[in-house]
């Protein structure tokens, strides 16, 4: 059977999973979904596909990443159009909270084998399946990092885990209502990774961490105020950030005085990705 034959079975396989069981995604709280998942879905449910846009993906069907790409064909397609058009062959690509590495495996095929992706998650249940992911894209330059920003280098967090039917969930600072389950990771600085890297800036950076964003921004302030990520695309989690007593205004000024204008999403409800740049790298960017 060919590659081509072979995702095609795949991909069958995970819609075929997807229709019997995707009623189990509405079922609450999410731990006994899971429960039930684990009983009556197949116990290993991954396989890879190739998604509308062209990318491979090592998906589950019945989580919040696979479902969603096996309806749409991608995965949130007005995000995969901003690395489309701000990413170049040679770049270095930051991807901060990485959860299964869909963005970061995207990033690796823009990038080409001269650029660098990479992907910090602090989530040890997803460290082989964005190796994978990378892998299966031919993304030949990465680098995975089992850790978090937003603290004191090698200093210990504890992360908050959602299901396994939505990792992307799972946050530093929000607790899920019906589950206790919790895993330590150490923190990194972005100084220790471009020391390890080689490198002196970063093309563009993701930031999505769930509530988090306050404490990522502060740990990045030197290298932001620096210039040293060109571009930095920073998802607003609004409703977390305001249960924690955080504005999201007072974080949006924060990247403005250090350097940064806005280029592109809403800039006034900050609710979800806003893409700023840095205005000394504005003049050499197209």
């Amino acid at each position: 059977m060919s590659m081509e034959n072979d995702e095609s079975f795949a991909l069958a396989t995970q819609e075929t999973v997807l229709k019997r069981f995707k009623r189990l995604r509405n079922v609450r709280p999410g731990v006994l979904a899971s429960f039930i998942q684990r009983l009556a879905g197949p116990e290993e449910r991954r396989r890879i596909v190739r998604t509308a846009n062209g990318l491979r993906v090592y998906l589950d069907p019945l989580s919040h990443l696979g479902t969603t790409t096996l309806t749409d064909g991608c995965y949130e397609a007005e995000t995969e159009q901003i690395f489309r058009n701000n990413l170049r062959l040679g770049d270095t690509f930051l991807d901060v909270g990485a959860n299964e590495g869909y963005f970061s495996a995207l990033c690796g095929t823009l990038v080409g084998e001269k650029g660098l992706v990479i992907a910090v998650e602090p989530q040890s249940r997803l460290r082989d399946v964005i190796e994978i992911n990378l892998r299966i894209n031919d993304v030949s330059r990465f680098a995975i990092y089992r850790n978090a920003l937003g603290g004191e280098d090698g200093t210990t967090g504890v992360i908050n885990l959602w299901p396994s039917f939505n990792t992307g969930a799972s946050s530093v600072v929000v607790r899920y209502r019906f589950s206790r389950a919790t895993e330590s990771f150490s923190f990194v600085t972005l100084d220790r990774i471009m020391r390890e890297q080689g490198l002196t800036s970063i093309d563009l950076a993701k930031v999505d961490v769930e509530g988090f964003e306050d404490e990522v921004v502060d740990a990045l302030a030197t290298h932001l105020r620096n210039g040293v990520v060109r571009k930095l695309l920073l998802d607003f989690h609004r409703p977390a950030l305001v249960a924690r007593g955080i504005q999201a205004e007072a974080i949006h000024v924060k990247v403005l005085a250090a350097g940064y204008k806005v280029i592109q999403g809403d800039s006034k409800s900050l609710h979800g990705y806003v893409l700023y740049e840095h205005r000394a790298s504005s003049v050499t960017w197209s």
